[in-house]
């Protein structure tokens, strides 16, 4: 993988660990509904799994223990606060609210993240990005148009608490691009941890609930949120939230594969639509160069 990346022009590269990095993410969505225990419950195992499995793959590139200390500086903190804010507001919006309804506010995150990026960073949309951020809502509305009201308040309100921490946490990222990614989703399981660990219920459970909820933190969690944090290097933090709808949409699949819930017109309609959205988005015309904007 670390090869076939290097291969790839940066542009290239920043969608390909956006794409992948989303689509991973879905299945958080999967998890916390077939894992059936309470929000707290998920939370702190996901926080559980996620920090060793950081720390670990860190060690294992050659990062000393103290050296790995000495790198929680100020930002990569507020990054790992945002991180535990979006993942545990997204896992009890999942479980207040229909998959159909968290997913749809999810997909705003372009709108959400392009508007903090510009009152951050003052980077702005190239008018391609800005017409593949409007034709990927729309086609998420399509596909979800018959889901709302299905879900609580509640759930929506966490739904788009978990968006607005994830889009400040894109700025982060892409202000301080050599920011350890490892460790910021570390540090960012230590505290979500710490957090739901009194109200969480620790033990007796199955094991194919344990199961999944390390398959969820150490694998699926991680690898996902780094692969999108890491983007960030590559793209714009609007660019990168673009794919948000990748999410959506596999989402969308996972219930129908595992909960039965079959596809509507509407879900490949909009699927469509997104589609579209992607190739206007991300294809670059013959005379385009990729600019990254300074941070500085």
């Amino acid at each position: 993988m670390p090869s076939l990346l290097s291969s790839m022009s940066p542009r290239a590269r920043g969608i390909g660990l956006a794409a992948g990095g989303m689509f991973i993410v879905s299945t958080d969505s999967l998890i916390t509904r077939a894992a059936e225990v309470s929000g707290f419950t998920v939370t702190f195992w996901f926080g559980v799994f996620v920090a060793p499995a950081m720390f670990a793959a860190m060690l294992a590139m050659g990062h000393r223990p103290r050296g790995i200390v000495e790198q929680v500086d100020g930002p990569l903190f507020a990054s790992a606060l945002c991180q535990a804010g979006s993942s545990g507001c997204f896992i009890f919006a999942i479980k207040n609210t229909s998959i159909a309804n968290a997913v749809v506010i999810v997909a705003a995150a372009p709108i959400m993240a392009a508007f903090v990026a510009w009152v951050a960073l003052r980077e702005r949309t190239t008018p391609r990005v800005s017409a593949g951020i409007v034709l990927s809502i729309c086609g998420i509305v399509i596909v979800v148009s018959g889901s709302f009201g299905d879900g609580g308040v509640w759930g929506d309100l966490l739904a788009v608490a978990a968006i607005t921490f994830w889009s400040f946490n894109l700025i982060i990222w892409r202000k301080h691009r050599e920011m350890n990614r490892f460790l910021a989703v570390g540090v960012a399981g230590v505290i979500i941890a710490a957090i739901s660990v009194v109200p969480a219920e620790l033990f007796g459970h199955p094991f194919m609930t344990y199961l999944l909820l390390f398959v969820m933190g150490a694998l699926c969690g991680p690898l996902g949120r780094v692969a999108m944090a890491s983007s960030t290097r590559y793209l714009p933090a609007a660019e990168v939230s673009l794919f948000a709808p990748i999410e959506t949409l596999a989402a969308i699949m996972w219930g129908w594969i595992f909960f039965d819930e079959s596809p509507t017109a509407r879900t490949y309609i909009g699927g469509a639509v997104v589609a579209i959205a992607f190739v206007v988005a991300t294809v670059p015309m013959r005379s385009r160069r990729l600019v990254i904007p300074p941070t500085d």
